[in-house]
């Protein structure tokens, strides 16, 4: 267990909490010099858990990062690791007392020691034998594929190559906590794949708890088994990867988690299957979990994934003026190899609506056509 120096003059014993998960923050707060980084933030991580702070530049997802690491001191708010103090009541445990192994987004090796040097420095200082060391060493560089070099100087390394040391050197001392700050972002797309299942797999294979920060969907909806998508400071949802896609909130969390057309209309009708009127069309929309507080005539927002509105053409439709059917036009088609993208233009309309199948192409630029959303895949937005 961690115990809690405090920096006081007469430093007050803290209170070992009771509460059962691993990482406990509780309503997290940062200022810098009167503009709020991070707000009343509140999270729960169970041993053996990954989660994802997941969200774009300046949202406050790394600056949390640093308040669990300790390299930033919080405002105000608590946190807790394996039901110990890091931060309660002003009272700070020093970072290097954490029990904590961090991935920068810079690599942060020592240039004067060789790769195999770098990996076993953490468990030199804490006890480790030259037999074990030389063990976990040979495991962890296998894990990343740096075996063959072990006696190279780290400053003789590319980057990725650096940074692939950095994630093996973290990784070696198996932390009570892992943090990872967009420890990929300097790799290629292949090998960014790959390390980030190779992460995936350690997490799961030693039941090692952490939190991984990135601005990539990807990489947060394959490597965690939870996810906060934040913004402005705030967590705007914090679920299961699934849920997150299938299931967001806000239009924030629609637009930034996958591709979303969204769309504004009038609310005709509640209930378990309510009914939205979008361009005088009525849409029957999935309920969902968060139960947004509207009535009846009020203007909501609704949400259609591309890959689930059904484009046909209207000179083989018929059934064109039926509920839940728009009318427009191909603008423009776009080919990806395993999909096809539509945009279509439809009157009243100030954005196209974006349409994904599977080749070969359905319909042309400018064919009229019809498009079907399926209401089980309809969102209903709370904003």
């Amino acid at each position: 267990m961690l115990g809690l120096k405090s920096h006081a003059k007469d430093p007050q014993k803290i209170e070992v909490s009771t509460d059962t998960s691993k990482l406990s923050v509780k309503n997290l707060m940062k200022e810098f010099s009167g503009n709020v980084a991070v707000r009343d933030i509140s999270l729960e991580l169970a041993s053996g858990e990954m989660l994802a702070l997941l969200g774009p530049s300046g949202c406050g997802k790394t600056t949390t990062l640093r308040m669990i690491a300790g390299l930033e001191t919080p405002t105000r708010g608590s946190i807790h690791l394996d039901g110990s103090a890091l931060v309660e009541d002003g009272h700070v445990l020093p970072p290097e007392k954490r029990r904590l192994g961090m991935v920068f987004q810079s690599y942060a090796l020592w240039p004067h020691m060789s790769v195999g040097q770098n990996v076993g420095f953490s468990l030199k200082r804490a006890g480790y034998s030259k037999s074990q060391i030389d063990s976990i060493v040979k495991d962890t560089l296998g894990l990343v594929e740096m075996t063959q070099y072990r006696d190279r100087p780290s400053s003789a390394l590319s980057g990725g190559q650096q940074q692939r040391i950095a994630i093996a050197r973290a990784i070696a001392s198996r932390p009570a906590l892992m943090l990872f700050d967009e420890p990929l972002s300097n790799l290629d797309a292949v090998l960014r794949e790959t390390m980030r299942m190779e992460i995936r797999d350690l997490q799961r294979q030693t039941g090692m708890t952490g939190i991984y920060v990135t601005h990539s969907q990807d990489e947060a909806l394959a490597l965690a088994d939870k996810v906060a998508v934040m913004n402005d400071g705030v967590i705007q949802q914090l679920d299961s990867p699934r849920r997150l896609y299938e299931r967001p909130r806000n239009r924030f969390v629609a637009g930034f988690v996958g591709l979303s057309n969204i769309f504004s209309g009038q609310l005709t009708q509640t209930g378990k299957w309510p009914n939205v009127e979008v361009l005088g069309k009525s849409f029957s929309v999935a309920n969902t979990q968060h139960r947004p507080k509207a009535a009846v005539n009020d203007q909501v927002s609704i949400a259609v994934r591309p890959e689930n509105i059904q484009i046909t053409s209207s000179a083989q439709d018929q059934n064109n003026s039926t509920p839940g059917v728009l009318v427009g036009t191909v603008t423009r088609t776009v080919f990806s190899g395993n999909l096809i993208d539509y945009f279509v233009s439809i009157p009243g309309l100030e954005d196209d609506v974006r349409i994904q199948s599977f080749p070969p192409a359905i319909v042309k630029v400018g064919e009229e056509v019809d498009l079907r959303i399926n209401p089980e895949k309809t969102i209903l937005l709370e904003d």
